[in-house]
């Protein structure tokens, strides 16, 4: 994933397309959250040696979530200005770069095409926002987890104060 992250953060560059570099935007993120989630894991179940640690440890883990969810916002705010910036504009965009990324993530290979065959680089910025608000719309729904996590709300399907709830919290 990151490898690739590299692949399309370069070609993008020297393309001039943004949807190549909106999705490496989106993979940046992912990988961040991974690596980020990883961490969080080692710190909530390192070994407790003190007697003091509570569930707090694991409120890492929500945290890495959280961390997610800036990125990810911030990467579909960057990619919607750049993508709105573009519309009237007159952009050069390689479509060969295009299609040789899109044909290895799959992911803008329609943009690519769509390019090659119109000659209009507006394909491009179409689908470089769609990705954006795609990425936006997966970061609310993980931010809204998380605050409620963070907020100490009941899980989805918990109905506080019945059996179900009692036996959880006895656990």
């Amino acid at each position: 994933m990151a490898g690739f992250f590299g692949v399309e953060l370069g070609f993008g560059l020297w393309s001039g397309s943004l949807a190549p570099l909106s999705d490496a935007g989106h993979m940046s993120a992912d990988v961040v959250a991974v690596g980020a989630a990883l961490a969080a894991t080692r710190i909530a179940t390192r070994k407790d040696t003190t007697g003091m640690r509570t569930f707090g440890s694991y409120r890492a883990l929500v945290f890495a979530s959280g961390l997610a969810v800036l990125l990810m916002l911030g990467v579909a705010a960057y990619v919607s200005i750049a993508a709105i910036g573009r519309i009237g504009a007159s952009v050069e965009v390689e479509s060969g770069a295009m299609l040789i990324v899109g044909a290895i993530g799959l992911a803008v290979i329609v943009a690519g095409v769509l390019v090659a065959r119109t000659g209009s680089a507006w394909w491009d910025t179409a689908i470089a926002f769609a990705i954006a608000v795609f990425v936006a719309i997966r970061a609310v729904i993980l931010g809204r987890e998380v605050l409620a996590v963070l907020g100490q709300h009941a899980p989805a399907g918990v109905e506080p104060g019945s059996r179900t709830s009692q036996a959880v919290s006895r656990e």
